[in-house]
């Protein structure tokens, strides 16, 4: 039993370490130029993630300090709610533009000659991280409000980030066919 048990840690051990490899070497092959290419790409097709500073805002505990400490408790509650509303809207909106990322990814590597395994599947992983993060957002502001969601706010940034990053692989040629797909 304690073999087994042995065994089982050390294949963990080893499948996380071939992870963090993995991952490690895929995220320090994208250069500056390639940043800039991958918003290019995104640009020219109108797909943009909703800008960061408003994600800051919309979560931010600051606003909340404010109105607590100078507004009736009825403006306070509608405050809560209208800000619960925005945080959702920020959230389908940026969970909607990953889709589309994710979408046209995986339009264009179908007509791509070289495709790599250990790339799909890190993009494979970001987007089931992305989904899961989402999902424990919404949860968050539903039961807890937009302020308890702000700690997640960073981690579903930095993996809605990456996953857009994915499009530095191509090339404006690659993507032209697929712009009106896009749209």
């Amino acid at each position: 039993m304690s073999e087994l048990v042995l065994l089982l840690a050390l294949a963990l051990t080893l499948l996380g370490l071939l992870w963090w490899w993995a991952r490690r070497e895929a995220q320090s092959e994208l250069s500056g130029r390639d940043l800039a290419t991958a918003r290019e790409i995104l640009q020219f097709l109108n797909i943009e993630l909703p800008p960061r500073v408003l994600a800051e805002r919309v979560f931010s505990r600051e606003d909340q300090v404010f109105v607590s400490r100078r507004a009736p408790r009825d403006v306070q509650r509608l405050f809560e709610r209208e800000r619960a509303r925005l945080a959702l809207l920020w959230l389908g909106d940026t969970r909607a533009a990953v889709k589309k990322i994710v979408d046209l990814y995986r339009k264009v590597a179908r007509h791509h000659t070289r495709v790599r395994l250990l790339v799909e599947s890190n993009l494979a992983f970001d987007y089931l991280v992305f989904l899961v993060l989402c999902r424990m957002m919404q949860w968050f502001i539903w039961l807890r409000g937009p302020f308890a969601a702000g700690r997640l706010l960073d981690h579903t940034l930095e993996t809605a980030e990456n996953i857009s990053l994915c499009m530095a692989r191509f090339r404006r040629e690659d993507i032209r066919p697929l712009r009106s797909e896009a749209s």
